[in-house]
C-alpha cells in the first residue's frame, strides 16, 4: 500500500466538506480525488493545494503505511532493520 488518506476523509467529515467542494476549492480534478480514495500515488502539488484549503499539514491528511516489502532486511529470513550506528564526530582541537 504505502500511503493511506483515511485521515483526509475523516477531516472532511469532521468539517462537513463534500468531495466536490474540496475539488473546486483546491482546483483539483475528480480523478485526482479518485486516486486519493484508492490510496494511489499523487503529485505533491495536489497535497499542497488540499492542505492550503484545509489549513493543515501533510500528516493531518495522510500517513505512511509500510508494506511487507518495504522493511530493510539485514540477513536472509530476518525482517529486522540492520543496526545503524552513528559515527562519532571528529574531535576538534581547542588550541588557542
Amino acid at each position: 500500500m504505502g500511503v493511506s488518506y483515511n485521515k483526509l476523509f475523516k477531516l472532511m467529515i469532521d468539517r462537513k466538506i463534500r468531495k466536490g467542494e474540496l475539488c473546486k476549492a483546491a482546483g483539483i480534478s475528480s480523478g485526482s480525488l479518485l486516486k486519493i480514495s484508492k490510496d494511489e500515488n499523487i503529485y505533491v502539488d495536489i497535497l499542497v493545494r488540499i492542505c492550503g484549503v484545509l489549513g493543515c499539514d501533510f500528516g493531518d491528511i495522510m500517513e505512511y503505511v509500510p508494506d511487507e516489502n518495504s522493511v530493510i532486511k539485514s540477513e536472509p529470513g530476518n525482517r529486522q532493520p540492520p543496526d545503524l550506528q552513528e559515527e562519532k564526530p571528529a574531535r576538534v582541537s581547542e588550541e588557542v
